[in-house]
C-alpha cells in the first residue's frame, strides 16, 4: 500500500483523490479483533482467514484501528456525502483564505433524466442539443455570480459561499 501514496487517482471529470498515509496495519487490526481473549497473531495465514472473516460479516470494529489519510479534490456535493456518511474527519479547503480556480466548478458531463416511477432514480440522459443548453444554463451563471459579486460589491474570497459552493471543487 505505501507504493500508493502521493498518486492521485482522477475522478469525475477533473477531480482527484490522493493517499497521503497509512496509519497502522494488518496486524494491529487483527490483534484487536483478538483483544477480547488477550490473544495476538496467529500466524500470517491465520491472521489472513481473520481478516477475510472479518470484512465478510461486517464486524468493523477492528479495522478502525488503521486510518488511510487522503486529499481529495472535488466538487463541495461530494464531500458532503462523505460527511453525512460519517466516514470521517474532515479539514476543508477555505476560499477566505485562498483564491478559487476560476473554472473549478463541476458541471456534469452527462446530465441525467428524472425517471417518473421513482423519485430518487434517473432515466438516461440528455440528449446533445439539451445537454449543452444544460451546460450553458448551469455554468455561466456559476462563474458569473463570484465575479459579479467580487466586481460589484468588491466581495471578499469567500463571498458567494452559501450560493455557489456546491459546484465549486474543493481539497478535503
Amino acid at each position: 500500500m505505501s507504493s500508493l501514496i502521493g498518486t492521485r487517482q482522477p475522478v469525475l471529470d477533473r477531480g482527484w483523490v490522493e493517499l497521503q498515509a497509512v496509519l497502522g496495519s494488518d496486524l494491529e487490526i487483527v490483534n484487536a479483533a483478538r483483544t477480547s481473549f488477550l490473544g495476538e497473531s496467529k500466524g500470517e495465514e491465520r491472521d489472513k482467514k481473520l481478516l477475510f472473516y472479518l470484512m465478510q460479516h461486517r464486524h468493523d470494529g477492528p479495522f478502525e484501528m488503521a486510518v488511510l489519510k487522503f486529499r481529495i479534490h472535488a466538487p463541495e456535493v461530494v464531500w458532503r456525502q462523505l460527511l453525512r456518511h460519517r466516514t470521517g474527519s474532515y479539514n476543508l479547503q477555505s476560499y477566505r483564505y485562498m483564491e478559487a480556480e476560476a473554472e473549478e466548478f463541476y458541471l456534469p458531463q452527462a446530465w441525467r433524466l428524472q425517471a417518473l416511477s421513482n423519485k430518487q432514480a434517473s432515466a438516461g440522459a440528455l440528449d446533445g442539443r439539451r445537454r449543452a443548453a444544460a451546460q450553458r444554463t448551469t455554468g455561466g451563471p456559476l462563474r458569473g455570480q463570484l465575479r459579479a459579486l467580487s466586481a460589484s460589491v468588491g466581495a471578499g474570497r469567500g463571498a458567494g459561499t452559501g450560493t455557489a459552493v456546491p459546484a465549486r471543487f474543493c481539497a478535503v
